[in-house]
């Protein structure tokens, strides 16, 4: 396994410099912000309606933190990436792989045992979208 330098970590992203025009880092925290708040609020709430061993037994959980991790990492990076750089990067790999897997598995073995037995009326069709 060839292990990367800390300069390649530096080039392979840029998290304080937005990709289109206009979008400066003042706005890319600010968007990682209003995905973070949401996400802080749904691990509380998971906190207090789960129990805690939930979080070790369940992928969907793994892919959650790493989402969360990934995103203040990205937002620690963005202020300083000479510490944090290397965490973001590594981090949000992480989380996409894992939510990557997440996703393809659940449209490949549940979505279609749950889907199923849901009718196309009532509440049913409501809870399809």
């Amino acid at each position: 396994m060839q292990v990367s330098s800390a300069f390649e970590y530096m080039k392979c992203a840029k998290f304080g410099q937005g990709r289109f025009n206009g979008v400066n880092k003042g706005k890319l925290n600010t968007f990682r912000w209003m995905m973070l708040i949401p996400n802080l609020l749904l691990l509380a709430a998971s906190l207090v309606t789960s129990e805690v061993m939930w979080f070790l037994y369940y992928y969907t959980y793994w892919g959650f933190l790493a989402c969360i991790i990934s995103l203040i990492a990205s937002i620690r990076a963005a202020k300083y990436p000479e510490t944090w750089q290397q965490t973001a990067v590594v981090a949000s790999e992480v989380s996409l792989a894992m939510n990557s897997v997440l996703t393809l598995l659940f449209w490949t073995l549940l979505g279609p045992i749950v889907f199923n037995e849901l009718e196309w009326s009532g509440i049913d069709l409501f809870l399809r979208f």
